[in-house]
């Protein structure tokens, strides 16, 4: 796939942009889900809410999403080797990430990722 870069950002040869084309992510985080959570980097999150240990909120930007179908993909882990599972659900405008060891225990203190991809070009 050719592409170009320049000033603006990066152009497809389909000409969607990086925020535009349907394999760019268009929203991220890392963060710890600490009673407080503490957000490392993130891209089109506009907040995080901790609703109890292992499960959050992820608050996108206004307008938000144009319809609640997006794929989310989360992972968390801490020092060691963890076994989580994630599980998401969302609306146009927040996605709920839990995440939780393999026994069902939430935990909130692991570093998390969560990356989202939509099909919505630059609705949110």
């Amino acid at each position: 796939m050719a592409m170009t870069m320049d000033g603006s950002g990066i152009t497809f040869n389909d000409s969607s942009t990086q925020i535009s084309g349907k394999a760019a992510a268009k929203a991220w985080i890392t963060f710890t889900g600490a009673a407080t959570p503490t957000v490392h980097k993130s891209f089109n999150i506009s907040s995080v809410t901790r609703n109890s240990s292992g499960k959050h909120t992820l608050n996108f930007p206004s307008p938000g999403f144009s319809d609640s179908t997006y794929c989310v993909v989360a992972c968390a882990s801490d020092a060691g080797a963890v076994d989580t599972q994630a599980q998401v659900g969302g609306t146009q405008t927040s996605t709920a990430v839990n995440i939780f060891t393999a026994h069902g225990t939430g935990v909130g203190d692991y570093r998390t990722y969560v990356v989202i991809f939509s099909d919505n070009g630059t609705s949110i």
